[in-house]
C-alpha cells in the first residue's frame, strides 16, 4: 500500500492541467477518478516519451490497487466500464 501512495504522490502534471493527486486509501470514487484522469492523459501521450511511459505505468499501479479492491473493468466498444468482481 505505501508503495502505491508513493507512486501516485509523484504525478508530474503538464503546464496547462491541474496536478493530478493521490487518493486515500478506501476512497473508491476518489481512486476511480484519478484512473480516468491518468487514463485519458495516457492516451493522450506517446507511451515511448519519459510522460508518457510515467503516467501509463501510474494507470496501471491505479489499475492493480481497483483490482484488489474487487473491481472489474470491461470494454463496451471504446468506453472502459468498471464494476464489482463477480464472486467466485
Amino acid at each position: 500500500m505505501l508503495l502505491l501512495v508513493m507512486l501516485l504522490a509523484q504525478v508530474v502534471p503538464s503546464s496547462d492541467e491541474e496536478p493530478v493527486t493521490a487518493v486515500p486509501s478506501g476512497n473508491v470514487l476518489g481512486i476511480h477518478k484519478l484512473w480516468e484522469e491518468l487514463n485519458s492523459a495516457c492516451r493522450k501521450l506517446p507511451y515511448d516519451s519519459p510522460d508518457g511511459w510515467f503516467v501509463c505505468h501510474r494507470r496501471d499501479v491505479v489499475s492493480v490497487e481497483l483490482s484488489r479492491l474487487g473491481w472489474c473493468f470491461t470494454y463496451m466498444g471504446l468506453e472502459i466500464k468498471w464494476e464489482m468482481c463477480p464472486r467466485r
